[in-house]
């Protein structure tokens, strides 16, 4: 699977899914490779893995400042 988790490209691999009410569902997403979710020149953080809720279309519903949702799966 594919996406962008804050903005980066990502690829990696389902490790849980559960259904939600309303249609949504629980990821547990590992990453293949480590992203870095700062913005910062000064320093990293790299997330392995997460843990989101995504509508039927793949977005999340939580939203960064600007506006773009978390995590955006690409479809399949």
């Amino acid at each position: 699977m594919s996406g962008r988790y804050l903005g980066h490209g990502f690829t990696g691999r389902i490790k849980a899914v559960r259904e939600a009410i309303g249609g949504h569902r629980h990821l547990t997403i590992v990453f293949d490779q480590p992203v870095d979710v700062v913005r910062s020149d000064w320093f990293s953080s790299y997330r392995r893995q997460i843990n989101c809720v995504v509508n039927d279309a793949g977005r999340t519903l939580a939203k960064t400042s600007d506006g773009q949702p978390h995590v955006v799966l690409d479809a399949a």
